[in-house]
C-alpha cells in the first residue's frame, strides 16, 4: 500500500515539475528577450549583509528596508538602468555560463562592484535569482523575486 503512495507522489511531482519547465520555454523567447522586455521592480529581498539581516515584501508591513521604488532595467546592448534610493546607475551585464542562468553586472554603487545572479526564473511574469557581491569587504547573500513594473 505504502510503495502504491509513493509511486502516485512521485508521479504528482514529475508532472509538477514538467509543467514548470514547459510554462519557462513555451514563450518561445530567448533569455535575453525575457530580461530585457521590461523594467523589474524589487517585489521580495531576503538576505544578510554582512550579519545584517534584510527583508523586504512589496507592500509588507515587517520590513527592515524600503524598496519600493527599486528597480532595475536592461538593455539588448548589455547595459542597463539600476534605479535605487533616488538614483539612476548605469550598469553593463553579461550572461556567465552557457545555459544563460547566471548573469553578472558591474555597477558603481559606493565603489564598482560586480553583482552575481544565479537565475531560478525568468518568465514574462517573474524573475528570481540568488543575488552575492562583495562591497568594501562586507559580503551579501539574497533571495530576490521581481515583476515586471
Amino acid at each position: 500500500m505504502q510503495k502504491k503512495y509513493l509511486i502516485l507522489a512521485l508521479a504528482a511531482i514529475a508532472i509538477l515539475l514538467c509543467d514548470n519547465a514547459c510554462k519557462k520555454s513555451s514563450s518561445g523567447k530567448t533569455p535575453e528577450q525575457l530580461l530585457t522586455a521590461n523594467t523589474w521592480k524589487m517585489m521580495k529581498d531576503s538576505g544578510t549583509l554582512g550579519t545584517t539581516p534584510y527583508y523586504y515584501v512589496r507592500g509588507g508591513s515587517s520590513n527592515t528596508v524600503n524598496l519600493d521604488n527599486d528597480s532595475i532595467r536592461f538593455s539588448l546592448n548589455n547595459t542597463g538602468t539600476y534605479y535605487a534610493n533616488g538614483m539612476n546607475l548605469p550598469f553593463t551585464w553579461n550572461f556567465s555560463n552557457s545555459a544563460k542562468t547566471e548573469l553578472t553586472w558591474v555597477v558603481d554603487l559606493t565603489s564598482v562592484t560586480t553583482i552575481t545572479w544565479n537565475i531560478q526564473t525568468l518568465n514574462s511574469a517573474t524573475l528570481t535569482y540568488i543575488e552575492t557581491y562583495d562591497q568594501s569587504g562586507i559580503s551579501w547573500y539574497g533571495l530576490i523575486t521581481r515583476a515586471p513594473n
